[in-house]
């Protein structure tokens, strides 16, 4: 069932209301009811995928021991018009641990970094496809110590990646996907918990300086697609024997390239779509892949061509 229309201010009279919920309805485009911002025992609030419109209201500030804001999707595309010019109310939400603004207009908002700077219980920022402009480079010091996830992707900063996200050492997952960042080229040297990195779309990762500095035994997730990498640079990979998931589509590699793969024991997904490899077998490319694995390929037989 899908909820239309107004919002009733009948809901005021759930007064001990601590979890709301209206994801995934039509509320034709209508703005967020300033009324929630009532409910001060509210604790999650969620209104993906719900046609909401306009401004966010500050009111919302009020709901002091809320923990979940989500507006948005951990999945694109967004298609929906909520907007926020002025992020302050956010600082009054010390409780809250898990954001989600993904897809809201946030063009506006110049201040967004230094309102999420005093969120200290802050574990999950989803700011996908928001618009953002302004990445702040300059940041004198950073509270997020409690942040593992960050989620910039699908915003056209084009500009160097600020120091400050390379400066949150409690990372686990960090997506910048397609944000058409470029050099100089920094170090992820302190990112020793990334289990997940996502950075497509970025043409300063086509250097082995970079790659050898991804040295974290915990990552099992890295996207590199279409960031004009070499068939050379991925020798520097060789140590990330943890990965399960690698996507190097839309490269500038070669059939050399396999022979770099053969550390990458644990992969159970690998895309190499649209690179300058050509046509090999399927046998041809386990032959080597377990080859550097010293596994006997008479074990496992497939004339299978791909």
């Amino acid at each position: 069932m899908t909820l239309k229309g107004e919002i009733s201010h009948s809901l005021l009279d759930l007064k001990q209301l601590k979890h709301l919920d209206l994801s995934c309805n039509d509320f034709g485009g209508i703005q967020v009811p300033k009324f929630i911002g009532s409910f001060q025992n509210l604790r999650y609030l969620n209104l993906s995928y719900s046609n909401f419109g306009g401004n966010i209201p500050p009111q919302l500030g009020n709901l002091s021991e809320l923990h979940v804001i989500s507006r948005g999707s951990f999945h694109g595309p967004f298609y929906e018009t909520m907007s926020m010019a002025n992020m302050k109310w956010l600082s009054t939400l010390g409780m809250l641990h898990h954001l989600d603004m993904s897809g809201m207009d946030l063009s506006k908002a110049t201040d967004w970094l230094q309102v999420i700077n005093t969120l200290p219980s802050l574990v999950q920022l989803h700011s996908s496809g928001c618009e953002l402009l302004n990445l702040h480079m300059y940041v004198p010091s950073v509270n997020l110590t409690s942040l593992s996830v960050l989620d910039l992707s699908y915003n056209d900063f084009n500009t160097p990646v600020s120091q400050w996200i390379l400066n949150v050492t409690s990372l686990v997952s960090l997506d910048l996907n397609d944000c058409r960042f470029h050099g100089p080229i920094l170090s992820f040297r302190n990112l020793t918990s990334l289990e997940l990195l996502h950075i497509a779309e970025n043409d300063f990762m086509n250097s082995s300086s970079i790659f050898q500095e991804l040295f974290s035994s915990n990552l099992i997730s890295l996207d590199i697609a279409n960031c004009g990498i070499s068939s050379s640079v991925l020798d520097s990979l060789q140590n990330l024997t943890n990965l399960i998931s690698l996507d190097l589509s839309r490269n500038q590699l070669t059939k050399r390239i396999l022979k770099s793969l053969g550390n990458f024991c644990n992969l159970r997904g690998i895309d190499l779509s649209s690179n300058k490899i050509g046509n090999i077998s399927l046998t041809y490319f386990l032959k080597v892949f377990l080859s550097a694995n010293h596994l006997p390929w008479s074990h496992y037989p497939c004339p299978t061509t791909i």
